[in-house]
């Protein structure tokens, strides 16, 4: 999963990127944590998020997690594959959020 990388020390820090230099700053960042917070649709039409942990980065940037296939966030994402990934740093460090779409394999 890769689609927007955005990295905030704090409020006023931002930074874009794409292609390789996404890539890489999204394997730094995850393997530097490896859990995040995953945001999906829910079934109600809200937002539900549950912990998750990285299972790999491959070099392209795209992400592998593990799930039981009859979830109910496989039940959400079959719906609608959008995820928003949020993964924290450090406790006195930055963030990262990453929009995009799932695949499930």
């Amino acid at each position: 999963m890769q689609d927007d990388s955005r990295r905030d020390s704090d409020a006023s820090t931002e930074e874009d990127l794409s292609g390789p230099a996404a890539a890489q700053k999204i394997a730094d960042l995850v393997r530097a944590g490896n859990s995040c917070f995953c945001c999906t649709l829910g079934m109600g039409s809200q937002l539900h998020a549950r912990p998750m942990t990285v299972m790999e980065v491959d070099e392209g940037g795209v992400l592998w997690f593990f799930t039981e296939i009859d979830s109910l966030k496989n039940i959400e994402l079959d719906r609608d594959p959008r995820v928003t990934l949020f993964f924290k740093e450090g406790d006195n460090a930055g963030h990262l959020k990453l929009d995009g779409n799932v695949a499930q394999v």
